[in-house]
């Protein structure tokens, strides 16, 4: 079995994670345990469709192209492979939509967004697809901020009510227009094939391996305004903001306001604030965004 910590937690698979950190038996000790092993999905919950899913407190599955997954318990997460599906896109399922489940019943949010650090706190960086989240967070990485998760970030709700965001890996998704225009060179890079041409980045510097407080959330949007502006949200916008980042949203449809769901999202909206970031379409406006970010920020 390959040992590997992430999210906080020591992953026991059967199946190897390039991307992951490695750890020793003695650091896996140390750390709450997860599995993850290949198993028959049970008859019972075998369907005629093709994609179907269920969330729940103890028992989770999902049923894609190219996979079962079955969750448990918080603890362990089962998959079997349908056709000749490779390690690696095998792997984005299980890094992606199983642990962020496992992570669902551990009573933790998984947030879909890259999780960056400063010297006061880590910050979110959401949005939908093509808001520029990885060009921000590129951008903040250029000025000095530590990297911690990308494409997933786990919160923890702490007894003080603060927020803290636990370590994923150190690599980030780019895609290919990314990859080309930043020059990386190409033997350092894990292609992805998750029918979006990406590539996963190695980060070079400090990874932390301890949670860290978050003070912000981002959420990017585009505009066909010709200026940029940034506003912090309040009531209920800022709640169903919140739920809009939340992993699971494709997963739980009309279960995502549900109260067990619900109930942390009020949570993270009132411990953290959130800010709507509106960039103009068609235009680089990373630097600009980063630069206001942290006059708000500050």
């Amino acid at each position: 079995m390959y040992q590997y910590r992430i999210y906080g937690m020591c992953l026991l698979s059967d199946i190897c994670f390039p991307q992951l950190q490695t750890i020793s038996a003695e650091e896996a000790k140390l750390l709450p345990q997860v599995t993850v092993t290949e198993a028959p999905f049970p008859m019972q919950f075998k369907r005629d469709e093709l994609h179907f899913s269920h969330i729940a407190k103890d028992v989770s599955y999902l049923s894609n192209s190219y996979c079962y997954l079955l969750i448990e318990q918080g603890t362990r997460v089962s998959y079997e492979r349908k056709g000749e599906v490779s390690d690696l896109l095998l792997g984005a399922y299980l890094l992606g939509w199983g642990l962020s489940m496992l992570c669902h019943q551990q009573g933790r949010l998984a947030i879909h967004g890259s999780c960056v650090a400063g010297p006061k706190g880590a910050l979110l960086i959401c949005g939908n697809s093509g808001s520029g989240k990885s060009t921000v967070t590129r951008e903040l990485l250029f000025r000095d901020y530590t990297f911690l998760a990308d494409d997933i970030a786990v919160l923890h709700f702490n007894d003080n009510n603060t927020v803290s965001a636990s370590p994923a890996f150190p690599y980030q998704k780019l895609c290919r227009d990314a990859v080309e225009r930043l020059a990386l060179p190409p033997e350092e890079l894990i292609y992805i094939d998750e029918k979006k041409d990406k590539f996963l980045v190695p980060y070079k510097g400090d990874f932390p391996t301890e949670p860290l407080p978050v003070r912000g959330l981002v959420f990017l949007t585009v505009t066909q305004a010709d200026t940029l502006t940034i506003n912090e949200l309040s009531g209920v916008d800022k709640f169903r903001t919140c739920m809009n980042t939340l992993f699971l949203k494709p997963l739980l449809g009309e279960a995502l306001y549900a109260p067990e769901n619900g109930v942390l999202g009020l949570r993270l909206a009132s411990q953290l604030p959130v800010y709507l970031v509106a960039r103009p379409a068609n235009k680089d406006s990373s630097k600009e965004i980063v630069s206001k970010l942290l006059t708000y920020t500050a």
